[in-house]
C-alpha cells in the first residue's frame, strides 16, 4: 500500500437545528422505578437537526434529508408524518426522508396513548408544535444548500460498554455494566465543509444507550448527547448530529443515575473522541501517499498529502 485514502464524497449540503424542548409539566415516566409522573424543569433543551444532501450535479429530487430527534420512542405515525410534512415542505419523496432518535430516555414518553395520566394532556399539543417545527426547519435548511465535500473516518471512545451482567447473589441476568463483556468502542465521524470555507456540519455514529440518566431523574434531557453536540461544536464549528448506533447490549460505563453531571461528563467523553477523530481527517480531495525515502542516518520514508488522481475525484460525485 502506497496511499491511504479515506472514504470521501462531493454533494450540496445544508444543515440546521431547531428547539422542541417540552413544556415543565408534562408526562415524563419512562422508568417503572421513578416515582414522578411529570417534568419539574429541564437539564438540558431538546432538539430536532436536520442534514440535507443532494449529488453536485444531480436533480433536487435526488436529495437525502436526515431528521435527527431527541426523544426515545416516537410512534411510527408520528415518524412517518414527520417524513411526509419535510417532503411536502422541500418537494421531496417522503421516502427520502429518514427520521432517526437520538433514544435518550431523559425525553419522557411522548405517545398519545400517554394522554390519561399526569401531565399528558400535553402531549398532543407538543407534537403538533414539533411538527410545525420541522416543516418551518426543513425549508430554511433546503434554503442554504451549497457545494461542499465530505470526508469520513472513524475514532474509538471506551464510553460504551456491555450491560447484560449476572448478578452472583440472584442467579440471574440484569442489565448493568459488565465489566467482562465485548463493546464495539468504534466512532464513526463525517465531516461537512463548504467549498467556500465554513464548516457546515459533523455526522456521529456511535452505539450507547442514552441511559446516564434513569429513575431518578426528574428533568428533561437529551442525556450525554446534548454535552456531545455543545462540546463539539465549541471546537468545530457547524453543526453536530448524533446517529444512535446499534446499542441493543451497551451502555454508559457510568449510568442509570439522577445526576445530570455524569450525563454531561458521558458526553463530553464522547465529543473529545469525536474531536480527535476530525483532527485526524484530511482535507477533501487529497490523500495521504509515499513520496520517497531520504537519506538521514538511515533511510526515512517520507509521506505527504497530495491531491488525490482525477479518477478518484471524479467518482466522488457519486454516492
Amino acid at each position: 500500500m502506497t496511499s491511504i485514502q479515506l472514504p470521501q464524497f462531493r454533494c450540496r449540503a445544508a444543515a440546521g437545528r431547531c428547539d422542541i424542548t417540552p413544556p415543565v409539566g408534562i408526562y415524563h415516566r419512562m422508568w417503572g422505578a421513578a416515582l414522578h409522573d411529570q417534568a419539574t424543569g429541564v437539564h438540558r433543551p431538546l432538539t430536532a437537526s436536520l442534514l440535507w444532501l443532494e449529488p453536485v450535479d444531480g436533480p433536487d429530487s435526488a436529495a437525502r434529508v436526515i431528521l435527527s430527534l431527541d426523544h426515545c420512542i416516537l410512534e411510527t405515525s408520528l415518524q412517518q408524518d414527520l417524513a411526509a410534512d419535510v417532503a411536502a415542505a422541500t418537494g421531496l419523496d417522503p421516502a427520502c426522508v429518514l427520521v432517526t432518535l437520538t433514544h435518550t430516555h431523559g425525553s419522557g414518553w411522548m405517545a398519545l396513548s400517554r394522554s390519561e395520566f399526569p401531565g399528558g394532556h400535553l402531549i398532543a399539543p407538543y407534537l403538533e408544535d414539533v411538527r410545525q417545527k420541522v416543516r418551518r426547519l426543513a425549508v430554511e435548511t433546503a434554503a442554504s444548500r451549497q457545494p461542499a465535500a465530505a470526508v469520513i473516518g472513524t475514532g474509538t471512545c471506551s464510553l460504551a460498554r456491555h450491560r447484560n451482567f449476572f448478578d452472583p447473589l440472584r442467579g440471574h441476568a440484569v442489565c448493568g455494566l459488565n465489566p467482562q463483556g465485548f463493546s464495539d468502542s468504534t466512532v464513526l465521524v463525517a465531516r461537512i465543509t463548504a467549498d467556500n470555507g465554513p464548516p457546515i456540519a459533523t455526522l456521529v455514529n456511535y452505539a450507547c444507550h442514552p441511559t446516564t440518566l434513569a429513575w431518578d431523574n426528574t428533568l428533561i434531557s437529551p442525556d450525554y448527547v446534548g454535552a456531545l453536540r455543545e462540546t463539539v461544536e465549541q471546537h468545530a464549528p457547524g453543526i453536530c448530529l448524533f446517529l444512535q448506533g446499534a446499542s441493543g447490549d451497551l451502555g454508559p460505563r457510568e449510568g442509570f443515575t439522577g445526576d445530570t453531571s455524569v450525563a454531561d461528563r458521558n458526553g463530553r467523553e464522547l465529543a473529545f473522541a469525536v474531536l480527535s477523530t476530525i483532527q485526524s481527517l484530511p482535507c477533501p480531495g487529497t490523500r495521504y501517499a509515499w513520496q520517497e525515502p531520504v537519506l538521514s542516518g538511515t533511510w526515512i520514508g517520507r509521506w505527504a498529502h497530495e491531491p488525490v488522481p482525477p479518477d478518484s475525484s471524479q467518482a466522488f460525485k457519486f454516492w
